[in-house]
């Protein structure tokens, strides 16, 4: 089941799809993430299964309800380093990525 989770733009520095996300100390997999254009908040889809919300806290989370959230630290910082590179360095490092993986 599909359970979406707001996040405020800072955070989404630290997230991408099928990442991980901590919520109130759960390790969780992000399912699905979209941004809101205009206001560069997010939306998280997270998909829990049943045992998930019965052996933690998050079953009796209610909507609106406020939690500590941890984002992934090598998104954080992939995304940091990411952004002091032109579009050329970075487009010569995929490229270089890219051909160390060919036959």
């Amino acid at each position: 089941m599909a359970h979406p989770v707001a996040l405020a733009a800072p955070l989404l520095l630290g997230t991408v799809p099928k990442g991980s996300i901590a919520i109130d100390g759960v390790s969780l997999t992000i399912a699905a993430l979209t941004t809101d254009p205009l206001s560069g908040d997010g939306l998280l889809e997270l998909a829990l299964i049943p045992v998930t919300l019965e052996k933690t806290t998050l079953g009796a989370l209610a909507i609106g309800s406020r939690v500590n959230i941890e984002t992934d630290t090598l998104v954080k910082k992939a995304a940091q380093s990411l952004s002091t590179m032109s579009d050329e360095e970075i487009t010569w490092l995929l490229t270089q990525r890219a051909a160390s993986r060919a036959p």
